[in-house]
């Protein structure tokens, strides 16, 4: 269940909060980078690994040239109200395709509603 369901399920303000801080955060990024010539976009999806689903929030941060300098993912997933988050940053494309192409090998089980490497 992701962040949104859950909350329209339970009505509980923490989990679109914590969803709202990190958009939040995106955006401040961005201001700030643009303000200093620099860009940021910024895009949410979904992703499995292995039978979890995960919220992903990736950025990406260039430079005026249009040159770009850091490729960022956030992978977040809601157990048991508490948040599970991995981060991933690369510099260059290869390193962020490795990076990326390990996790999404990654063996990830749920048992009893705990993740498992």
């Amino acid at each position: 269940m992701d962040h949104v369901s859950f909350w329209l399920k339970t009505g509980t303000p923490y989990l679109p909060k914590s969803y709202t801080v990190v958009t939040e955060y995106l955006y401040t990024v961005g201001y700030r980078l643009q303000s200093r010539n620099m860009k940021c976009d910024s895009i949410t999806s979904k992703e499995v690994i292995g039978s979890i689903e995960f919220n992903v929030f990736n950025v990406k941060i260039y430079l005026s040239s249009g040159k770009k300098i850091l490729d960022q993912f956030l992978y977040t997933k809601l157990i048991h109200r508490s948040a599970f988050g991995i981060v991933v940053s690369a510099n260059n494309d290869s390193d962020r395709d490795a990076i990326l192409n390990a996790l999404g090998k990654s063996v990830l089980k749920k048992k009893s509603g705990n993740i498992i490497i």
